[in-house]
């Protein structure tokens, strides 16, 4: 019996552990300064950048990522002590005009880069298939809200047009999942091709080749 829940739970944890350690994002160089207070630079090709931050060491993963020619970002993985299916990556921005790396948040670990600024976030809860996406806005790190869902193994009461008044109860099951668009705790049923990624992570959650 295929239990697709249980196997993308499992994978979604494992994932999570793993951190930064296998993500294909380019590794600095990590220098701590003792004094005259703890803090830590992070050294680049061509920059060096201070970290704004009080509680980070050179035991943590670290990575970057450019955004444009002006700018990139600096991920800050957990250490051991945060790790788990919750765990989150401390994002720093830098811009070639600062020598100090700015903290603008965090995202989850198990985020993936996917360009121009943007990191989007597949996770599981009970029967569905949830997507969050992290945009770096500016000088700010943006959470895009609503979002979608795909239910894969549930049932939901689900408005089938965004001018509808009531809701059907409709099942979604692995061989035919819903499409949802989740604003306001309303749920509207949506075109598939909008649930596209999370039906390819519903279908290969270990992103084995087919």
């Amino acid at each position: 019996m295929h239990t697709p829940s249980k196997t993308i739970l499992i994978f979604t944890l494992l994932s999570a552990t793993n951190a930064l350690a296998d993500k294909p994002y380019e590794q600095p160089i990590c220098k701590e300064n003792p004094k005259p207070k703890n803090n830590i630079t992070i050294i680049l090709k061509h920059k060096s950048y201070l970290l704004e931050t009080g509680d980070k060491d050179c035991k943590v993963n670290y990575a970057y990522i450019p955004i444009n020619d002006d700018s990139l970002i600096i991920l800050a993985g957990p250490d051991t002590d945060e790790l788990g299916i919750n765990a989150q990556n401390d994002i720093y921005l830098a811009t070639s005009d600062k020598s100090i790396a700015k903290n603008i948040g965090s995202i989850p670990v198990r985020a993936d880069f996917v360009g121009g600024g943007t990191f989007r976030d597949i996770f599981q809860v009970g029967g569905s298939l949830f997507q969050t996406t992290y945009k770096i806005d500016g000088r700010q790190l943006t959470i895009s809200q609503p979002s979608y869902e795909l239910v894969f193994s549930d049932s939901q009461c689900v408005y089938r047009s965004r001018t509808s008044n009531h809701c059907t109860t409709m099942i979604g099951s692995y061989s035919n999942p819903i499409c949802v668009w989740r604003d306001n705790h309303r749920q509207t049923l949506a075109r598939k091709e909008n649930c596209e990624a999370l039906q390819d992570f519903l279908n290969n959650p270990q992103g084995e080749a087919n």
